[in-house]
């Protein structure tokens, strides 16, 4: 007999779920363990997988000695380059160890130590703040892993 394919899928669904309520207990914990040792090395993977991504996108960032007198230092940083839409951004965590007020100027170079592009932001800041600081790049300078940066 020939039956529609959505007859024969739910046909092969109430096979298998027989098939699984029969199964012994014994049986369904080693399918569990199973599972989860999967699971885990799968995750344990992926996180080493994410880590050597991260060592491999790190872009040296190098400040003027004049800024760290200044009180400046960096925490996080994140490059993010979408050449399509053509927005190149160079996101720094600054930590202000003093006020400051003025203006910081982000340069990047490639790998052969050419300039390619500037970007900069006046910022305003008490002692002891901290935030996010978006450097947005000019279309044409796509950010890559072989990016360096200098503040200045």
């Amino acid at each position: 007999m020939n039956y529609p394919p959505i007859m024969k899928s739910i046909l092969l669904l109430f096979i298998s779920a027989a098939l699984l309520t029969s199964c012994s207990k014994q049986s369904q914990e080693n399918v569990q363990k199973a599972g989860d040792a999967v699971g885990q090395g799968s995750a344990i993977f992926f996180h080493a997988l994410v880590d050597g991504v991260d060592k491999v996108l790190q872009c040296p960032i190098d400040i003027d000695p004049v800024l760290v007198a200044k009180g400046i230092a960096l925490g996080n940083d994140k490059v993010s380059s979408f050449s399509t839409v053509g927005r190149n951004v160079l996101t720094l965590y600054i930590i202000f160890n003093k006020d400051f007020n003025d203006k910081i100027l982000v340069k990047v170079y490639d790998s052969d130590g050419h300039e390619y592009g500037r970007a900069s932001q006046t910022i305003s800041a008490k002692q002891g703040d901290a935030k996010y600081i978006d450097f947005t790049f000019d279309d044409h300078a796509v950010l890559t892993a072989k990016s360096r940066f200098e503040m200045e």
